[in-house]
């Protein structure tokens, strides 16, 4: 999910299906803005004032918006990045780039607006979520991988395998700390001194699958992952907030479907996704 020029734009997650895209026209509405991506979207951004979304697995693709326009068959979306990699996993704007982490593999590209780089293969296997805290932009990975960058161009891992806590699905900046969502259901905390794994904060019933935050609050889902690598593809979908000091159960139990795949605060409002 992301908003773009003031509206909520949604695609399915899915794997190895025809990608969507869908804006949200308020009470109920939406239509379908984009169809005929080569694999599901995996990830929506605006980079440079401009709508992009990333496809995998089987693909690694990222389209422009560009309403109007028939590219091959594809509804209202230009194709921008074709690289021979696995998926485009997460779309991330940092440093001047469009970040993207691939869906199979640690691996770590930028796009400028005019041209794609292919900076760092590390081997492993996904890279979930990008963040940034303080100097550096982390990237999250499987069995718990971190990898940070000062200017994402140049990466390196800063935390090794998590065997326990397993995959890192997500990562949020909140009150001044990197807050890490791990399979096991970890919420772990970290103030950037000692040691990156930080402090555990809470363990959840599920994986940590999505954060967001809107600077009081931090909100988090969980549940199983509909594209992840070795993933299950169903779990308890609750959503949780954060004050800070405690948290509290803010949806029903196992309210959406699967998992919680994408949290998106926007303000007053809080929007999750199954």
């Amino acid at each position: 999910m992301v908003v773009y020029n003031g509206r909520l734009y949604v695609a399915p997650v899915l794997v190895v299906v025809v990608g969507w895209v869908y804006m949200y026209n308020g009470e109920r509405r939406w239509t379908l803005v984009g169809d005929g991506l080569d694999r599901g979207v995996l990830s929506l951004a605006v980079y440079n004032g401009e709508l992009y979304a990333g496809t995998g697995r089987g693909a690694f693709r990222v389209y422009k918006y560009t309403p109007g326009s028939s590219n091959v068959g594809i509804m209202n979306w230009t194709r921008v990045v074709d690289h021979p990699w696995d998926g485009t996993r997460e779309l991330f704007v940092s440093r001047g780039f469009l970040l993207i982490g691939d869906s199979l593999y640690d691996r770590i590209g930028r796009w400028d607006g005019r041209r794609f780089y292919a900076d760092m293969d590390a081997g492993g296997s996904c890279i979930y979520d990008f963040a940034e805290f303080g100097e550096y932009i982390y990237a999250a990975a499987y069995a718990g991988v971190l990898y940070r960058s000062r200017d994402g161009i140049r990466w390196e891992r800063v935390l090794d395998y998590y065997w326990w806590g397993w995959n890192m699905w997500s990562l949020a900046v909140y009150k001044g700390k990197l807050f890490m969502g791990y399979n096991n259901g970890e919420l772990r905390a970290w103030n950037g001194t000692g040691d990156p794994r930080g402090v555990l904060v809470f363990r959840a019933p599920d994986s940590i699958l999505s954060m967001a935050t809107d600077g009081v609050y931090l909100y988090f889902g969980t549940g199983g992952d509909a594209v992840g690598y070795g993933a299950r593809s169903s779990g308890i979908a609750n959503v949780y907030v954060y004050d800070g000091k405690n948290v509290f159960l803010i949806s029903r139990w196992d309210e959406f479907g699967a998992g919680v795949q994408k949290i998106l605060v926007v303000c007053p409002f809080l929007r999750a996704s199954k």
